[in-house]
């Protein structure tokens, strides 16, 4: 699946924009995801599970040894009044599992995990494990 994204590259570096974008629309079509030139990928990283899902930011910015599963969004915050206007930057040896999300001009630190989807929207330090907390549950009346 990289190997795509890199021919892609390539392709657009080249000029050959006859095979770029039907190869580039059918790739976003059969995998449901969208992965722009305009991000930076660093070396070795790894969709567990394939492109499903995966969407990632313009101008996002990912280190080396990344591991992704499904669905999987890097987002940008393009709100210009926000704190954490612009693209993710994700460190080194980071592993983000099914459904996370890391929205925003934010950076995570290297060698962390980010749970099934969790939703981040802060920095967050090297090493650090971000899960859900425990599920609540709330008993329903029979009379409701």
């Amino acid at each position: 699946m990289v190997k795509l994204f890199f021919l892609l590259r390539r392709l657009i570096k080249g000029k050959k924009l006859k095979i770029f974008f039907p190869l580039y629309r059918m790739i976003g079509l059969l995998y449901s995801s969208a992965i722009p030139l305009n991000c930076t990928i660093g070396s070795n990283i790894t969709f567990l599970h394939g492109l499903y899902g995966i969407f990632i930011s313009g101008g996002a910015k990912l280190g080396d040894n990344i591991t992704l599963y499904q669905h999987v969004t890097i987002g940008g915050n393009w709100d210009k009044d926000s704190k954490t206007f612009g693209a993710p930057t994700i460190g080194d040896g980071t592993t983000l599992y099914p459904g996370a999300k890391v929205i925003g001009g934010i950076s995570i630190g290297k060698n962390c995990k980010i749970g099934p989807n969790v939703v981040i929207w802060e920095d967050i330090p090297d090493c650090t494990t971000v899960v859900f907390d425990k599920a609540s549950f709330r008993k329903i009346s029979k009379n409701a």
